[in-house]
């Protein structure tokens, strides 16, 4: 579990909990979400996401996943300094890691992980066209008794060539190399395009991802709502190694939306949910 949560050698990708999206809307559609979406948990995709907001918002987020993780989220946006202002707070913990200094029937302990972001960014409207934004980051992590931490930032752009259409482009986690001791590590730079259309309450959306430590990736995903108020989710994802399908529901009433996702994993891993809730304030 340790290569997965941070990094096995150095020179190896860490702080692998920025790979996981908050929020609920995006998981449900497979993940796509450079060229999707107007709320607090589209910064994660693209800065630019937010442009389109209108008022203030307030998000939060539980996440019960494989291994006994857990993570929680809140943030907020509000229309500020001629565009959107967004902040938040990650917090993702896996416990009751077994350790041991090699092969044993027993664990010589028990260790847990913790991982921590804190975030803020701006994007705005350039013309009715074209949005772009970023976002700066700060990003801590504690295995057992190792510490490392980090300063990165995203970047991003929407455009709408057409109404209803809307393409995007990311680049996410870009910063200095931490370190775990002596041991330096790399962050998990990701380049995203997408590209999205939403026709009568329907969005589709493709996307493509290249991070840096492994092949390209391709999510797809759709969102049909009823009423203005009911939304189901699907999605797809290919080139991942334990995920591929990925479903969710929606639903909207007056200042509240309620979001869930259900993520299954392969290999037997179980099954992730998640649940969002964001408060839509004038």
């Amino acid at each position: 579990m340790s290569s997965t949560l941070s990094a096995a050698e150095p020179g190896s990708v860490g702080f692998n909990f920025l790979k996981v999206s908050p929020g609920a809307r995006n998981a449900g559609m497979g993940d796509v979400g450079t060229s999707v979406g107007t709320s607090l948990f589209g910064v994660y995709f693209n800065p630019a996401a937010t442009a389109q907001a209108t008022g203030s918002a307030i998000g939060f987020m539980h996440h019960e996943g494989i291994f006994d993780t857990r993570r929680e989220f809140i943030g907020g946006t509000t229309q500020m300094f001629g565009g959107v202002v967004a902040a938040g707070f990650d917090y993702f913990k896996v416990g009751s890691l077994e350790q041991r200094l090699g092969p044993s029937e027993e664990p010589i302990g028990i260790f847990d992980a913790q991982d921590m972001l804190l975030f803020a960014g701006y994007s705005r409207k350039f013309s009715p066209k074209l949005a772009g934004g970023f976002t700066a980051k700060y990003a801590a992590e504690k295995i057992e008794s190792r510490t490392a931490d980090a300063v990165m930032f995203d970047a991003g752009v929407q455009f709408m060539p057409m109404e209803k259409t809307t393409l995007g482009l990311a680049l996410r986690h870009m910063g200095s190399k931490p370190k775990f001791g002596e041991d330096e590590i790399e962050l998990p730079l990701t380049f995203a395009g997408g590209a999205s259309v939403d026709v009568n309450n329907l969005i589709l959306a493709a996307e493509v991802t290249a991070p840096k430590e492994s092949d390209v990736r391709f999510n797809i995903g759709a969102e049909k709502t009823f009423a203005k108020m009911i939304a189901v989710r699907g999605g797809y994802k290919i080139g991942y190694d334990e995920e591929d399908f990925a479903a969710g529901v929606g639903f909207k009433k007056s200042m509240w939306e309620i979001d869930y996702a259900f993520v299954p994993y392969k290999s037997g891993l179980g099954t992730a949910h998640r649940f969002a809730l964001t408060v839509n304030l004038k």
